[in-house]
């Protein structure tokens, strides 16, 4: 199966299909935008930020196995990161397939599994911290709601950072009662985006 994964900061840009063989007869595709509310609260958009190379390793695994499950031609998968306002597409999936079912299967799950294993995290600033923040600068809103997409094949972010915090934490859980486990990554730049995002 053919496998595209692109990350992209720009707006997302649909390539053309491209057929892999004279037998595809579907061809699915889903667009995920950035809805206006979010639990109840009203949206100016989101920022996404990933961990990159991580992500792109669970999609090709994930693909792989749903191809085992429900065999497909070709899946292309772009993300965005970074800011996305509401009404824009935050992400766009196509699965090429011999028939239909196997094809709307496949990226059906597809989603629900990046949804629940893949590190791709979105902060949601609201609309009425935005105002509050333009009537009184350096203001810090209560609008702002960091947003996790799921726990993710057993590692957990920690560690929300506040003005004077260090880096953020990405930890693989041992599934002790401890909650303890072994870090595998830390982020200073993702700490500087997160104190961004409550602030």
């Amino acid at each position: 199966m053919e496998k595209q994964i692109t990350f992209t900061h720009t707006p997302i840009v649909i390539p053309p299909p491209v057929l892999p063989s004279r037998e595809i007869g579907a061809c699915v595709e889903f667009q995920g935008l950035v809805r206006e509310l979010e639990q109840g609260a009203a949206l100016a958009g989101l920022h996404y930020e990933a961990h990159e190379s991580m992500a792109r390793k669970h999609l090709e695994r994930i693909f792989d196995q749903l191809c085992a499950a429900h065999p497909c031609a070709a899946v292309v998968f772009i993300h965005r990161l970074g800011w996305v306002p509401v009404g824009e597409a935050s992400l766009f999936v196509r699965v090429l397939s011999s028939h239909r079912g196997e094809a709307l299967r496949f990226l059906a799950d597809a989603i629900d599994r990046m949804k629940a294993d893949v590190p791709i995290w979105k902060c949601a600033k609201g609309v009425a911290a935005k105002r509050r923040k333009r009537r009184k600068k350096g203001s810090r809103g209560m609008g702002t709601l960091f947003v996790p997409f799921a726990p993710f094949c057993g590692y957990s972010l920690f560690q929300l950072p506040g003005r004077s915090a260090g880096a953020l934490t990405l930890r693989k859980s041992d599934r002790s009662s401890s909650g303890s486990g072994s870090t595998i990554m830390r982020s200073r730049s993702t700490a500087r985006w997160m104190r961004r995002c409550i602030e």
